[in-house]
């Protein structure tokens, strides 16, 4: 996939990951740099995707689900670093963001593919799945509880909507609107 080549060393890199459309806008000193960093870019996305999907059986994100209230799962610095993340972000908006609340966001997409709301009662059994404190993490490893009800709670983190990479400084963010769902990446070098 090429590199375009805007003005002034600034480079764009547009592909498919993440379940949607990216791009990556970045500045650099020459186009052999821009290719070196777009491999690396691309290998990285790629790490973490495999690593935080939830569509691939074999990621982390789906044996912690998997292992809800079972096991606890053990996690590298950079992989605890996202549900660090995960932590801040519900307390920086006062649990308004709770990366457990996957099972509700599944449960308004399929009621909206029947063309209804979901009932009280459907709302009512979700909640009780969603529950951020109930997250054990911290010394390499992460425990997801199980829920009140018996089901395994399912949790997406938030590295699908907004990860940070403190290395490197890659920052990912997705502008959500009606039909919008387009990562942009903002790399700072």
């Amino acid at each position: 996939m090429p590199v375009e080549t805007l003005t002034s060393g600034i480079f764009k890199l547009r592909f498919k990951a993440l379940g949607t459309e990216c791009e990556v806008q970045f500045r650099t000193p020459s186009v052999e740099a821009a290719k070196e960093f777009r491999a690396a870019a691309l290998a990285w996305l790629r790490n973490f995707e495999k690593t935080w999907s939830r569509f691939l059986p074999e990621s982390l994100l789906c044996r912690i689900n998997a292992e809800a209230g079972r096991n606890r799962i053990e996690l590298t610095a950079e992989q605890e670093e996202v549900v660090r993340l995960c932590e801040r972000t519900f307390r920086a908006t006062d649990g308004l963001v709770d990366a457990t609340s996957f099972s509700l966001t599944s449960l308004w997409d399929e009621a909206a593919k029947a063309d209804r709301l979901p009932s009280e009662e459907e709302v009512g059994e979700t909640l009780r799945r969603v529950s951020w404190p109930s997250v054990e993490w911290g010394n390499g490893s992460v425990f997801f509880e199980e829920s009140t009800t018996g089901n395994p709670a399912d949790w997406t983190p938030v590295p699908e909507e907004q990860a940070v990479r403190t290395d490197t400084k890659i920052v990912l963010t997705t502008p959500r609107g009606p039909g919008q769902k387009l990562f942009r990446l903002k790399v700072v070098l």
